[in-house]
């Protein structure tokens, strides 16, 4: 692809277990919220799946496990990331094992008894329980396989997409039994693979775990977004003991035997890429104007790298968490401004004291307080001499586990006259 990504859609089917947690997080930061949403969200609060459908097609970044592909314009981007099949297995296990109370009782009734038998088990016996317990099969038996190519057979079989496969977690809601949900991913064995296969050829990008870094850099650069500073690494969990019994994987080859072809394809497919260099986006950054404010709030997104999922807060006020290094894009005309970084909280008060702030190439001296209503401030000024896309880029000491500042919004203002 040579022309230039501006305004095009983002697809983003995301395989389970394959990173895709931070790829939806830090791209989500980028978007508007209006823009970017996770289909099955919208398949939640929507009445009927066609209105779900064209809901989902007017979204700029639409991303999720269900199967989403063809809810977009022919020009989309479409991408997904894959992984090794044993290690993604392995960590699909930590997410059921793993799985607290709460989310148990988050999930339906019939995933939540199968996370409850499976938590004390050993994952080769988990793999023998796991067609005794039908919503885990698209997590365990060959997923990513699934993922991509059980959609198109099933709607070829019956005419239409069962409304159902559209979440992923209902995947088996398609079957009368337990027994006929295992004939038939079994008897399509080789028609799954062949159309995951065909599927998987026709995305613009496939990502590789093993080497998510660079895959990451690569594909915000195939973007036109702006290279992150870091790459975080949400979701993870700690390994079981059991992942080097030696008899695992000879009980997990029939779970994994179509994903490692797939996986074999698409490390084939990477090395076959074309480098291309894409225009950058134009719909990104907020616009800000001498004489005039900008807010933005903890809802919005910064378009900028470094940030977690805006979060409610208990007293009904949104915040959003940053790391170590985070930032906002700006689209700025030249002038001198002000701003005020507002925030609930802190890992610690020295990260919001010794905060480093950088706009452009300048670092830039501050004022640190605490208003009436107990919110902490991080004033500053800068001047700026062209117009066009400006970082203001956010360094946080102590952050703890990944996470810096709590904050409530940015206000960006300018001075009443701006530069010559």
């Amino acid at each position: 692809m040579s022309e230039p990504l501006s305004r095009s859609q983002l697809r983003f089917q995301h395989l389970r277990k394959t990173g895709g947690t931070t790829l939806q997080t830090m791209l989500g930061a980028m978007f508007p919220a209006s823009e970017s949403a996770r289909f099955g969200e919208i398949l939640s609060a929507c009445p009927t799946i066609e209105e779900a459908r064209a809901v989902a097609r007017s979204k700029l970044f639409l991303h999720g496990h269900a199967d989403l592909l063809e809810l977009a314009d022919a020009s989309a981007f479409r991408f997904a990331f894959v992984r090794d099949p044993f290690a993604r297995l392995c960590s699909e296990r930590k997410q059921w094992s793993q799985a607290g109370e709460e989310n148990i009782q988050a999930t339906d009734r019939l995933t939540a008894a199968a996370m409850i038998v499976f938590k004390p088990l050993e994952l080769k016996d988990i793999l023998c329980f796991a067609f005794a317990h039908p919503p885990s099969v698209y997590a365990f038996w060959n997923h990513m396989t699934l993922a991509l190519g059980a959609g198109p057979l099933l709607e070829a079989e019956r005419g239409k997409r069962p409304v159902d496969h559209y979440d992923s977690s209902l995947f088996h809601l398609n079957f009368g039994s337990a027994v006929a949900l295992r004939s038939w991913v079994l008897d399509n064995a080789e028609k799954l693979l062949a159309t995951a296969v065909a599927r998987l050829r026709t995305l613009n990008f496939v990502g590789i775990y093993e080497d998510f870094d660079s895959e990451t850099h690569e594909l915000f650069a195939r973007l036109g977004l702006p290279r992150p500073d870091a790459i975080p690494r949400l979701n993870a969990r700690s390994a079981y003991a059991d992942e080097a019994d030696p008899e695992l994987r000879a009980a997990a080859k029939p779970f994994l035997a179509l994903d490692q072809a797939l996986y074999e394809e698409a490390r084939a497919m990477r090395g076959r890429r074309q480098a291309t260099t894409l225009t950058p986006r134009n719909d990104l950054g907020h616009l800000v104007r001498p004489g005039q404010e900008l807010v933005i709030a903890a809802r919005e997104a910064p378009c900028g790298h470094g940030w977690h999922s805006a979060h409610l807060r208990q007293d009904g006020r949104w915040s959003r968490w940053t790391s170590d290094c985070c930032s906002y894009l700006l689209s700025a005309e030249p002038g001198d401004y002000s701003f005020e970084l507002r925030m609930f909280g802190a890992a610690s008060e020295r990260a919001i004291r010794e905060l480093k702030l950088t706009f452009g190439q300048a670092k830039i001296g501050t004022t640190v307080g605490q208003d009436r209503d107990g919110l902490w401030f991080v004033r500053g000024s800068a001047g700026i001499d062209n117009a066009g896309a400006i970082r203001l880029r956010l360094e946080v000491p102590d952050a703890a586990n990944g996470y810096g500042l709590e904050v409530a919004e940015l206000r960006f203002g300018a001075s009443a006259v701006g530069r010559a």
